[in-house]
């Protein structure tokens, strides 16, 4: 695909009125063709123009941006418009690549292969009742055999993936070091879990709280503690980000494990997910609370349960 020089893309969007923030591979500005007071939250890819506005999660190519910002009534307008900047013909010099969204769709079928069975989830202080909301179960056959598996849902109420937490432990002390604790199946990046469940209490508490791992999320849950966004790790995936802008909380929480006895993944995790978010959210909007004296949210729950009462009041 041919593409077009950064400097042309920069020259066509200052002189429709842009003031663009260099950001390597992106320029960053602020929507003109709505009112935005965040001078970051429109994101254009210098090679082509493509753009995306993460707090409208919408899109398209610089010529749709074009005609949007000034209020071109037709491709012919916009057509003209280019043809008066003196580009032949009124088409810029690159083919824009139109990207299907390629996200793989799992049958509902397989949830009825998962026997309903919560005992390692209660061995850990959670409660059936809670655990059952999210629709998992255990299997032992297949690529997920010995794991609890919970499944991912979109918004549509289809399956996306799977996190397998592994139940088994008397596999050996050799298996320790071949069998990861979970396992995914699917694009993590487009997971937005458990939002399928748990929307409403973010919209009404207008706080979120991100946390590692199904784990941390079902003992918050345990104490009320209901509005949690699980990252499946310690970073922020641009999905995670566009979702944010759009439920746009007044407090966000990066509420990582804490590791700082061990090699302090987590808590360095947590500083470059805030320095991501600082680019659409104030500061006072983020803070950093990782569990208090323990690693991670369960052991916190089973060791210390008290420590969570009001643990994220601010």
């Amino acid at each position: 695909m041919s593409e077009i020089d950064s400097d042309r893309v920069r020259e066509i969007l200052t002189d429709i009125g842009y003031n663009l923030s260099d950001q390597g591979k992106y320029f960053r500005t602020k929507p003109l063709y709505r009112d935005s007071s965040s001078a970051t939250v429109l994101s254009i890819r210098k090679s082509d123009g493509v753009w995306k506005d993460f707090r409208q999660d919408i899109g398209g190519t610089l010529e749709d941006l074009i005609r949007l910002t000034l209020r071109l009534k037709s491709k012919s307008d916009t057509t003209k418009w280019l043809a008066n900047k003196g580009l032949e013909g009124g088409v810029l010099p690159r083919t824009v690549e139109v990207r299907v969204d390629q996200t793989k769709i799992f049958k509902n079928e397989l949830l009825y292969k998962l026997e309903k069975n919560h005992t390692y989830w209660e061995r850990r202080g959670i409660s059936s009742d809670t655990v059952s909301l999210f629709e998992g179960g255990v299997t032992f056959t297949g690529k997920m055999a010995y794991r609890y598996v919970f499944p991912i849902f979109n918004n549509k109420k289809q399956i996306i993936g799977f996190a397998g937490r592994d139940i088994n432990p008397d596999q050996g002390e050799s298996a320790k070091y071949f069998r990861p604790k979970w396992k995914l199946i699917g694009d993590k990046s487009k997971w937005r879990f458990p939002l399928a469940v748990n929307h409403q209490f973010i919209r009404e508490s207008k706080q979120a709280i991100l946390v590692e791992s199904i784990g941390d999320m079902l003992s918050l849950w345990e104490h009320g503690i209901k509005n949690c966004i699980v990252t499946f790790g310690v970073s922020l995936s641009p999905d995670t980000l566009s979702l944010l802008t759009r439920l746009d909380p007044d407090q966000i929480f990066l509420s990582f494990n804490n590791d700082s006895l061990n090699n302090g993944a987590g808590n360095k995790g947590a500083y470059q997910a805030k320095r991501k978010l600082l680019e659409f959210f104030d500061e006072d909007q983020i803070t950093i609370k990782l569990p208090n004296k323990h690693n991670d949210f369960n052991e916190m729950h089973l060791k210390e349960p008290s420590l969570l009462k009001n643990f994220f009041n601010v």
